[in-house]
């Protein structure tokens, strides 16, 4: 499977939905500097954060561990920008 080459007629492709979550998350994040900010989400988008996070291309999504329901991930973001991820699916 190749999720990330994944395109709905009509819809967005997969880079494209990873893109606008990577988007709004640091648009969030940098209009709220030193906050804590709770995003909760469905498993695509998760898994694409995740996979961000990781500093992995979108070509391993398919490499990013699924996450039970209710799981947890903790990612900061310095004021680069710059993603780390300090919890992963934690239950």
């Amino acid at each position: 499977m190749e999720p990330h080459k994944f395109a709905p007629l009509n819809g967005e492709t997969m880079l494209q939905v990873r893109n606008r979550i990577i988007n709004t998350t640091l648009t969030i994040a940098n209009m709220h500097p030193g906050k804590t900010i709770v995003c909760v989400s469905h498993g695509c988008v998760i898994r694409n954060m995740l996979c961000w996070a990781k500093g992995w291309d979108i070509d391993k999504l398919n490499d990013v561990k699924w996450s039970d329901n209710t799981a947890i991930s903790l990612i900061e973001i310095d004021e680069n920008n710059k993603p780390t991820l300090l919890i992963e699916s934690d239950n």
